[in-house]
């Protein structure tokens, strides 16, 4: 049984506690069970993990980052239904609960590119993180009241892999020799992007 197991106590134990930038708005029931403090526990990667995330397509399609969610947090039962400010509190969350308060990162300066190390504090980042607002509004000229929603990690994902073959198609584009099947195939291309930059749009509409 768990309770007479020696390796008991290697079990993983939760790193970090946190609380949303969402507070837990606009979901539906079954995305996130809630805890009663508000702030979901959030466990070290496993060696499973780790290696999930050496898988390139695995990274392109969303599943990593999904699959280490819900390996590392596990009151998130759909991570592709959260929205995109939580998913990235949650991967802050898990490298601080991973690797330590510390994290070194490369940033470049705007004016003169000069590259240089920096050690940022993943508590701090957290702490720093806005709350997302109780609801998003516009007006439209027509007098039209549109109701909005945040950008969920699902259409992040559609959004990078249309990136992703777009460019792939331009490169293909560019090799071709023929002005006309050139042309053609550019406003393919360029009409699946715009369905999809409407779809997205139309995801992101409450009312």
């Amino acid at each position: 049984t768990q309770e007479s197991n020696p390796l008991k106590k290697y079990y993983r134990q939760p790193k970090q506690f946190v609380r949303l930038p969402s507070n837990y708005k606009y979901y539906k029931p079954g995305t996130i069970q809630i805890p009663e403090s508000g702030e979901v526990a959030v466990f070290p990667m496993t060696a499973k993990d780790e290696l999930l995330f050496k898988t390139p397509d695995a990274l392109l399609n969303g599943e990593a980052v999904a699959s280490l969610i819900r390996s590392c947090v596990p009151d998130v039962k759909d991570p592709k239904k959260m929205f995109s400010a939580d998913v990235d509190a949650l991967l802050i969350a898990i490298r601080g609960a991973s690797g330590g308060d510390d994290v070194e990162v490369a940033a470049t300066c705007p004016l003169c590119e000069t590259v240089t190390d920096v050690t940022i504090s993943v508590e701090a980042s957290l702490q720093g993180m806005e709350e997302l607002e109780e609801e998003y509004e516009l007006t439209l000229t027509n007098g039209l009241l549109v109701k909005g929603l945040p950008f969920t990690y699902f259409s992040t994902i559609r959004a990078g892999v249309a990136s992703f073959q777009s460019t792939r198609s331009m490169q293909s584009i560019s090799e071709m020799e023929d002005d006309m099947e050139r042309l053609s195939a550019f406003n393919d291309s360029f009409v699946k992007l715009a369905d999809l930059n409407f779809e997205l749009l139309v995801d992101s509409i409450k009312s």
